[in-house]
């Protein structure tokens, strides 16, 4: 699917990706593969919105096609071909101040003290002291809610539920 099937700005499902759905099974597809944005889903830490991509699971269980969902845990945009911007979480840019080796940094532009690469974090970064604390199995929550979510029972899902709300 497109990167824009979920609306950046709204969090809702594009019209364009709705209209595919049905193209995509008369052609004889079984499923589709969408991007899950950690930075549409978890605007506010913790607290997971699922909205678009509800309607999508929804579409596709309609017509019978399977969905690959892949957790995209980086920031889209400002690359050839993009059609989408969609940073990281807000709440994460901003624990750089804290957490300066949070991201990434171009060694090419000044090494240690190089331009930092807001597109992701880095390695083993859910570990900082900065990064408010979260543990693996916290870090977990992103994904379980994906999951849980996909009972298609909830548009959000609080982290650290083992139940959609």
């Amino acid at each position: 699917m497109p990167l824009d099937t979920v609306n950046s700005t709204s969090g809702e499902l594009s019209e364009n990706a709705a209209e595919l759905l049905p193209g995509a099974k008369e052609v004889g597809a079984d499923g589709i593969m969408v991007d899950v944005w950690w930075g549409l889903c978890e605007q506010e830490a913790g607290r997971y919105t699922f909205s678009g991509y509800l309607d999508l699971l929804e579409r596709c269980q309609k017509l019978g096609l399977q969905v690959q969902a892949v957790m995209s845990f980086h920031a889209c945009g400002g690359n050839i071909g993009d059609s989408v911007n969609v940073p990281l979480p807000g709440w994460v840019l901003e624990l750089e101040e804290d957490v300066p080796e949070l991201f990434y940094r171009d060694q090419v532009m000044g090494g240690v003290g190089g331009k930092e690469m807001e597109e992701e974090m880095g390695l083993g970064q859910g570990q900082e002291q900065g990064a408010r604390n979260r543990s693996e199995e916290e870090g977990k929550d992103f994904e379980d809610a994906v999951v849980l979510t996909g009972a298609l029972d909830s548009e959000e899902t609080p982290a650290g539920n083992t139940s959609p709300s």
